[in-house]
């Protein structure tokens, strides 16, 4: 009864943060609550939560603290990731489109074309700076997936980067 209502107190918390902030308060409920009330919260607010550098960091360090992070997405997934999760094969081929200042990042795609689209977000772009696609493989059992977004997103600090090749942006309308 009482996690019922803090887990309930953290939802309505959460709804009230910006996408930035919401992060930042997902991060709090880590060094307050621990790994299970976190993990519940995570895996239902994570896609809605835009990330800085620092927070990122964070977030890496708290993964590298879990262990088998399949076994995580079986306990705590919502239903439809966890549906498409399982329906995963058992390697997956990931991509993220990024440039070399945030190469070694832990948000990848198992589809190509999401990954490209990440450069050319207005939010993501880094003009002056050459965009790249990068392919890697990793295990299924050692990832997080999350597709609400229709991203296809894969968190994992596991994935071997075994391409790295220049892409090219979209011109915008105005050029």
């Amino acid at each position: 009864m009482i996690e019922n209502n803090l887990l309930t107190s953290l939802e309505k918390s959460l709804l009230l943060c910006d996408s930035y902030s919401r992060l930042d308060f997902l991060l709090d409920i880590w060094d307050l609550y621990g790994a299970d009330i976190f993990l519940k919260m995570f895996f239902n607010w994570w896609t809605s939560c835009d990330t800085t550098p620092l927070n990122i960091e964070h977030i890496t360090n708290i993964l590298g603290e879990l262990e088998q992070l399949g076994s995580l997405q079986l306990k705590y997934a919502m239903p439809k990731n966890l549906a498409e999760y399982l329906a995963l094969p058992d390697e997956l081929t990931v991509f993220r489109g990024c440039y070399a200042f945030n190469d070694d990042g832990i948000c990848f795609s198992t589809d190509k074309q999401t990954a490209i689209n990440f450069v050319n977000h207005a939010r993501y772009k880094a003009d002056g700076n050459q965009p790249i696609l990068l392919t890697g493989k990793v295990k299924k059992a050692d990832c997080l997936f999350f597709n609400d977004r229709k991203e296809s997103e894969i968190l994992s600090l596991g994935v071997e980067v075994i391409k790295r090749e220049n892409i090219q942006l979209r011109k915008s309308k105005h050029e």
